[in-house]
């Protein structure tokens, strides 16, 4: 059963982030790193990532940015965050993760970059979004903050 969160609680999720310093699993899927549901992904979709503190619910809205909400959907549904740790915090900011922990699987995905999606002012990244880390244009891979 899916539950939506109210965005409030959003506000909170950076926080949580930044006690967890852990381990996420993104519940029952397919072996990590097997190819996940690739296309379109739902119009909405809640995932919930389970850590060693507690869950974690993102609720995801694909008109806000497509191509980064296909591609998470796409990791999800691979299995590819699961026992992924959340790698970097930077306090009161953000915390990071995305990286398999599994080398070759996380290789393999390494050069499946995704293009950028459209800005859109509305839905930047501020508290309680969660978003693809970038360093170069058109460059969005597996990581999150």
């Amino acid at each position: 059963m899916i539950h939506t969160v109210p965005k409030a609680l959003f506000c909170w999720v950076p926080i949580v982030l930044l006690a967890l310093g852990t381990a996420v699993r993104t519940g029952p899927m397919e072996q990590a790193g097997t190819a996940g549901t690739r296309g379109t992904a739902p119009d909405r979709f809640v995932v919930r990532l389970d850590t060693t503190k507690g869950p974690i619910v993102v609720e995801c809205f694909r008109d806000w940015a497509p191509n980064g909400a296909d591609r998470f959907h796409e990791l999800v549904t691979s299995g590819y965050f699961n026992d992924s740790a959340i790698f970097r915090i930077r306090p009161k900011t953000w915390a990071q993760f995305g990286i398999n922990g599994d080398p070759k699987v996380s290789q393999a995905w390494r050069p499946r970059t995704i293009t950028d999606d459209p800005f859109q002012p509305q839905h930047g990244s501020e508290r309680g979004t969660v978003f693809f880390a970038w360093a170069v244009p058109n460059g969005r891979t597996t990581v999150l903050m």
